[in-house]
């Protein structure tokens, strides 16, 4: 399926911003917290990732914007296993065929 570079999404009643960019040089994804101001709630993610990788990165930072309280540690384990399930289900990615909303 097509990669689409959405530019925000809500989680429950909290809209974020999502930029389409490294954070740092030490991470794949960040997600601001849900009690920023709204020009301030953010998600970034690197999408130089291999497929699987931005999966794995886009559940994980979906995990701490829809659930602000599970510790790193919960959200890291969850995220991977949900990647691993869709990839076992034959879900990916296709970076090649890039749609901008």
């Amino acid at each position: 399926m097509p990669l689409r570079r959405i530019k925000s999404h809500k989680f429950g009643d909290k809209k974020y911003k999502i930029r389409w960019v490294r954070p740092d040089p030490d991470t794949d994804g960040q997600c601001h917290p849900p009690t920023n101001r709204p020009v301030e709630r953010l998600l970034e993610i690197d999408p130089n990732l291999k497929t699987k990788r931005l999966m794995e990165v886009l559940i994980h930072e979906g995990l701490h914007a829809g659930c602000w309280v599970l510790d790193e540690p919960a959200v890291t384990a969850i995220a991977e296993d949900i990647a691993n399930l869709l990839w076992k289900c034959g879900v990916r990615l296709d970076k090649n065929k890039i749609k901008k909303n």
